[in-house]
Order: structure tokens, then sequence, then C-alpha cells
């Protein structure tokens, strides 16, 4: 028998400034996304990669100096994880993204998005070993579904 309490008490200790950070990210993602597609199609990929990630990285710290005592120590650890945001999530993903929008339509591009939740649990699971739950799996081969009705 699935157990239901963790959805229960993980829904409610969310605060309303949580809800409010994802609403925005969602709009942004939206409308970054059919701005991309209708205004700048022809715009070299490093440069669009390159004012967008100026920007995010001004409201970053911006946030972090407000939020943060901005204190890290410099590992390994530390530098490979940095490089890999910097690298392969931040300029590879924005490379993949713009390059997805130019050849297909925003809606399509839009709706991979959806899967990022899925493929992250999978890699945790692959890599760090953690649990995964029936319920978010069944959750996710419905949402993939989705995605492969959605571009097909």
């Amino acid at each position: 028998m699935l157990r239901w309490s963790f959805l229960k008490s993980s829904l409610w200790e969310a605060t309303l400034g949580g809800y409010i950070a994802i609403l925005f990210a969602l709009l942004g993602i939206t409308l970054g996304t059919l701005y991309q597609k209708k205004f700048c199609t022809s715009m070299d990929l490093r440069t669009g990669g390159f004012i967008q990630l100026s920007v995010a990285a001004v409201f970053a710290f911006v946030a972090a100096h407000t939020l943060e005592d901005l204190y890290f120590q410099v590992t390994p650890t530390f530098l490979f994880a940095t490089s890999w945001m910097s690298l392969v999530n931040s300029i590879g993903a924005i490379s993949v993204l713009y390059v997805m929008i130019r050849r297909g339509e925003a809606s399509k591009v839009a709706s991979l998005f959806y899967l990022i939740p899925g493929m992250t649990a999978l890699m945790a699971f692959v890599i760090l070993g953690e649990t995964l739950h029936p319920l978010a799996m069944m959750g996710f081969v419905i949402t993939a579904f989705g995605v492969y009705l959605n571009n097909r």
C-alpha cells in the first residue's frame, strides 16, 4: 500500500515565496522561449548565450549578496561542480536550447522541460543511489508519454 504522508507534509512545507519564485521561473522560461523564437532566430548562439548568462549572473549575484553571506571554500569538488554547472548545464544546455528553438516549434521545445525532474531523479538513482518512489516513477512515465504525444 502506498503511503501518502510524504506528499501531504512536503506539499505544505513550501512557502509562498517559493511558489512565487516557481511562478516567475515558469513565466520567464515561457516568455523567453517565445521571444527567442519570434525575434532572435538569426542571433549568433555565442552572443545570445553570453547575454543571457550575463544577465542571469547579475540577478544571481544580487540574490546571493542579499540572502547569503557569500562564503565558500575552494575544493576540488567545488571546482568540478562549478565547472560542470557552467560548461554543461549553462553554456551547453542554452546552446542546445537555442538550436532546438531555431529548428522546431517553441511549444515542442518548451515541453521538454517537463522531463527535467524525472531525468534528475533517474540520474540521482544511478549516480547517487537515491531511492525511486513508485509514485514518482509513475508520474515520470505519464509525463514522458505526454511529451512524446506533444512532439510526435
